[in-house]
């Protein structure tokens, strides 16, 4: 590679690069102290970062075929690098990556008023803006006149290296993740969300197809609380003493139903159900699918939590509380607790000869009935 340009470009790229890794070294206040955790979650961060400019690369040599000046170059980059910035910032709080409610505060009129920032922190946050572009613009302006002055010829070699190592780091990235996804390793699987626009790779059907590995089996590993990145429970549960017989518990959940369905004309017996029961009509799901609506139920909190309970393989307090009063469990579903992964989350205590999750019959109605019958 000769051509000065498309040298200053790359180094630009490069340099950019190595500023997003930078910028998102904050993300590693949320890993613990295993060694392979710590290990994983560094190759994890520059795998990440490759795939993202991959795709950034692709944008950029069009752009470079076009002959754009290089202004176009400096403002993607600033904004590559300010997105990854406030990324960061917003997960050091929030728990969560740029969403469409941080996009649509930030883009919305109003949405900055809402936020309640002082004088000072508007200011601070303009001289960040403008002292990012500017930076990005010398360094691009530096490495214009560098690669002008110095004759460098990158050649095809360097390109192989460079490519063969990005493949061997995302390669690796993404063995660890399937194999801990398949082996419950919770101090790996639960760093899924932990980069903004991170893919995690799973393999339980191919490997259970071609391998025999069963994907139900229950979680045998158990991550130490000193390494969690949960706060969960900040409260044991009370009882009340001297209580000589504790209740059968039986909880029935069906799926996406209405409230307003409800009534004698449309579930005549459940209408009737209920006349003997308590109705919470003021109560509010914790999401708006199964798997939220199932998480809260058990686990009392909202929906956003369950990639965190999923990641570490964390039981609800309230099924391990019912355990340690000395109850049996039987789990009946009409269909495979493994998705959404209730196994792994309500259930990941309960043993697998407890759990009844494949039924008899073709259809679902004829599942519901034989699990009814079974009941």
């Amino acid at each position: 590679m000769k051509n000065k340009k498309l040298l200053t470009l790359s180094a630009f790229v490069l340099c950019n690069f190595i500023l997003t890794l930078i910028f998102g070294i904050q993300y590693f206040k949320f890993v613990g102290g295993y060694p392979l955790e710590i290990f994983f979650t560094v190759v994890a961060h520059i795998s990440n970062t490759v795939m993202i400019y991959i795709v950034l690369a692709i944008v950029l040599l069009l752009l470079y075929n076009l002959q754009f000046p290089k202004i176009i170059f400096v403002i993607f980059f600033f904004t590559v690098n300010i997105l990854a910035f406030i990324d960061a910032g917003v997960y050091k709080i929030f728990r969560f990556h740029i969403n469409g409610l941080v996009l649509n505060t930030l883009i919305t009129q109003g949405g900055w008023e809402s936020l309640d920032f002082n004088q000072t922190t508007k200011i601070f946050i303009i001289l960040i803006l403008v002292f990012m572009f500017f930076a990005e613009l010398f360094l691009y302006n530096f490495l214009s006149r560098f690669f002008a002055k110095k004759e460098f010829v990158v050649g095809k070699k360097h390109i192989f290296l460079i490519f063969a190592l990005s493949f061997l780091i995302i390669v690796i990235d993404k063995g660890i993740y399937a194999y801990s996804d398949l082996k419950n390793i919770s101090y790996i699987t639960r760093h899924s969300k932990l980069f903004p626009l991170y893919q995690p790779l799973t393999i339980k059907r191919f490997a259970m197809k071609h391998f025999n590995i069963k994907i139900d089996e229950a979680v045998s590993f158990r991550l130490d609380k000193k390494y969690s990145g949960l706060n969960y429970p900040q409260k044991k549960l009370e009882f009340l003493e001297n209580q000589k017989s504790p209740p059968n518990i039986i909880l029935i959940l069906i799926d996406s139903f209405r409230f307003d369905m409800l009534n004698y004309d449309i579930t005549p017996n459940i209408y009737e159900f209920s006349k003997k029961s308590l109705v919470f009509e003021n109560h509010y799901s914790g999401g708006n699918c199964t798997r939220f609506g199932v998480f809260s139920i058990f686990y009392a909190l909202y929906g956003n939590y369950w990639d965190l309970m999923l990641g570490e393989r964390r039981p609800p307090v309230f099924m391990t509380a019912l355990s340690d009063l000395g109850y049996d469990f039987k789990i009946m579903a009409a269909s495979k607790l493994t998705f959404p992964e209730f196994n792994k989350t309500c259930f990941v205590d309960i043993p697998k000869e407890k759990i009844e999750d494949e039924p008899r019959g073709e259809s679902k109605i004829e599942r519901d009935a034989s699990m009814t019958d079974d009941f």
